[in-house]
C-alpha cells in the first residue's frame, strides 16, 4: 500500500517544471507577503504534480485524492522552505477497500522577485 503512494509521491515530484506565485504589488511586497508568496507556490506545485501523477493511478484505484497542508513557510534571502504534509487516498478496484497514507515534506523555493517564487525541489521527510 504505502509503496504505491511512495511511487505516486517520487513521479509527482520528478515531473518537473514549476508554479510561480507572484503578488501585483510585487514592487512594495511586505515580509509576510512574501511569506504567503513563497506558501502559495509551495501548494499549487504540489497540487499540479499530484494531478498529473493521479491521473495514471486512476487506471488501478477508484477515488484517488490528496490534500495539502502547510505546517510552516520560511524566507531567507533569496530562499524558501515550506514545511507540510501530503495525504493521499484511493480506494482498491478489486475489493473497494480505501487506502491512504500521510507524508510529511518540504518544498524548497528560490525567489524570482519579489513576492515571486519558484519551486527548485522536493524532499519527504517521513510518513505518519
Amino acid at each position: 500500500m504505502k509503496g504505491i503512494f511512495y511511487a505516486l509521491t517520487v513521479f509527482a515530484a520528478l515531473l518537473g517544471g514549476a508554479a510561480d506565485a507572484a503578488s501585483p504589488a510585487a514592487a512594495s511586497c511586505t515580509p509576510a507577503q512574501d511569506q504567503e508568496a513563497a506558501r502559495a507556490t509551495a501548494v499549487s506545485t504540489a497540487r499540479s504534480k499530484l494531478a498529473s501523477a493521479a491521473f495514471f493511478y486512476r487506471l488501478q484505484y477508484n477515488d484517488v485524492g490528496y490534500d495539502v497542508k502547510v505546517r510552516d513557510a520560511k524566507v531567507a534571502g533569496s530562499s524558501a522552505t515550506v514545511r507540510g504534509l501530503l495525504t493521499l487516498r484511493a480506494t482498491q478496484r478489486r475489493d473497494g477497500k480505501a487506502i491512504g497514507v500521510t507524508y510529511e515534506g518540504v518544498v524548497y523555493l528560490k525567489r524570482l522577485s519579489p513576492c515571486t517564487w519558484t519551486a527548485t525541489g522536493y524532499k519527504q521527510e517521513g510518513v505518519q
